[in-house]
């Protein structure tokens, strides 16, 4: 990846979301790529954001191939599209776009009513600000690191106008379980998976006002996540 010629103050608010949609369909992929070799799931990318720019979103994806091609991001792509990649250019690269949007949005932050801080899931709502604190303690920490997980893509929807009406989005399992193992918390099959967001749900209704504000269920092979400042 070139560094020099990413000049991401130069991309349009609109051009920085359709590309971590493209690298968030990108990333999805990579458990079942060969030879660091992918599909990108057409059929699972929303389109409404690529035909605000193009009035044909394929083509407005492989505008934005060509510039990852450009900067070194992808290596090559085919037509029906197969991409080559490096897992690690793909996130480095959405790190450095999610701060940038991230910068762009801090004086509109005030819209931003859920936060994590020292361990401390918060959520504002018109009456009060609620906390949801988690413990230092190593077998806690699967817990707190699937909110997070989930958290944080939510909050990219949430900056991307890609929520639904009530306030949420889907994140692929196999996402959540290669993020849960690079933290270092170990393999996480079905069994394990389904344990995990069992216990997350246990620890929201230690707090059942916290409770009242966030939903998870399970959709396909996916699951939907979402914070509301009004109770579900």
């Amino acid at each position: 990846m070139n560094n020099d010629n990413l000049r991401l103050n130069y991309l349009a608010d609109l051009y920085i979301a359709q590309e971590l949609v493209l690298l968030d369909a990108l990333l999805s992929q990579i458990p079942y790529s060969n030879n660091k070799s992918v599909d990108i799931p057409l059929k699972d990318i929303p389109k409404g954001i690529f035909l605000k720019t193009s009035h044909d979103w394929l083509q407005r994806i492989m505008e934005i191939l060509d510039r990852f091609m450009k900067l070194g991001i992808i290596d090559n792509y085919r037509g029906d599209i197969n991409v080559d990649v490096e897992e690690s250019t793909l996130i480095s690269y959405r790190e450095k776009l999610f701060a940038e949007q991230a910068k762009r949005k801090k004086s509109d932050n005030s819209k931003l009513f859920a936060w994590f801080e020292d361990n401390i899931f918060n959520i504002k709502t018109d009456a009060e600000v609620l906390r949801l604190p988690f413990s230092d303690e190593v077998k806690k920490q699967v817990s707190l690191t699937l909110l997070e997980i989930l958290y944080t893509h939510w909050r990219d929807a949430f900056y991307n106008d890609q929520l639904d009406k009530q306030s949420r989005c889907s994140v692929p399992k196999i996402v959540i379980t290669n993020e849960i193992e690079k933290h270092g918390l170990g393999k996480y099959d079905t069994l394990a998976f389904n344990r995990a967001v069992t216990n997350l749900r246990k620890k929201l209704k230690t707090i059942s006002k916290v409770e009242k504000h966030v939903y998870i269920g399970y959709v396909d092979t996916a699951l939907v996540f979402g914070i509301s400042q009004n109770p579900y």
